[in-house]
């Protein structure tokens, strides 16, 4: 028997589970929306105050996870799915339940939390005894004791897709405007850290190239001094020396100048 949920109808055509489905929808698109870098609240500043230079994004996913369970009273347990391509994982979970149930969706290939990362759209299962959309995973759920599932999209960008999943035992725990708020903040504010993140990797890599290269260029200054000294080449002249060496060796003009200097400081001075 397929495991895919039903493709739903028009609302117009008077079909009962058409119109669920389009009501499902309308619902989850009042949830609001995270926004990359706009959470500055004191609530999350938690997040916002992590030290990125210790930090990886494994364990900032972490940190969100267990900041919304932690948020949210209502939410029981927490997790984040990642996918990249076809691969679902997931991430981070705060107990065996949130991922098991992950899991069980990456298997069945639907649910809310696939719903939410490839979409981008929050999506509120209020009660699994009655909701119809993911069948398989609803009775799954159910039969585990949860109740209520939230899972709000974490904006990554690039090609990963992400999402933060909330999960309850009392139907309807997720209802309340100001706890898919609160959510969609932290999953916001998850995406900011992870930004700056990859900013900061980014910077670091630019460093690290300006100063090889002020290095190189110290190096090749110093050698072309050596040269126009030792040969009374003029500095053009001193570089021309250099380059075509480096043309003809295949090796860099940085090493021909090191190679310059090496071979300077094993003469000595001279008498």
């Amino acid at each position: 028997m397929s495991t895919k949920p039903p493709s739903p109808g028009s609302p117009d055509d008077g079909d009962p589970a058409a119109m669920d489905q389009e009501a499902h929808r309308a619902a989850d698109r009042a949830i609001p929306s995270p926004q990359l870098g706009s959470f500055d609240s004191e609530g999350l500043d938690p997040l916002g105050r992590l030290l990125l230079a210790s930090e990886s994004v494994a364990s900032v996913l972490h940190r969100a996870a267990a900041y919304a369970k932690g948020s949210i009273p209502a939410a029981q347990e927490a997790s984040v799915t990642l996918a990249t391509g076809p691969r679902r994982a997931t991430a981070a979970w705060t107990g065996l339940t949130a991922f098991e149930l992950d899991e069980c969706q990456y298997g069945l290939g639907y649910g809310p939390c696939l719903e939410a990362a490839d979409t981008g759209h929050a999506v509120l299962i209020a009660d699994t005894a009655t909701d119809t959309r993911w069948p398989a995973f609803a009775n799954l759920a159910a039969r585990q004791g949860v109740r209520s599932v939230l899972s709000v999209p974490i904006p990554v960008g690039g090609t990963a897709r992400a999402a933060l999943n909330l999960y309850s035992a009392t139907a309807g725990a997720f209802n309340d405007p100001l706890v898919a708020a609160t959510a969609a903040h932290t999953a916001g504010q998850t995406a900011a850290v992870i930004a700056n993140m990859h900013d900061l990797e980014t910077a670091r890599t630019e460093i690290a190239n300006l100063q090889l290269a002020l290095a190189s260029r110290a190096v090749i200054e110093q050698a072309k001094g050596v040269l126009m000294g030792i040969h009374g080449y003029d500095a053009d002249q001193a570089f021309q020396v250099l380059s075509t060496r480096s043309q003809h060796t295949n090796t860099k003009v940085r090493e021909i100048a090191a190679q310059v200097l090496a071979h300077v400081r094993r003469a000595g001075p001279s008498t």
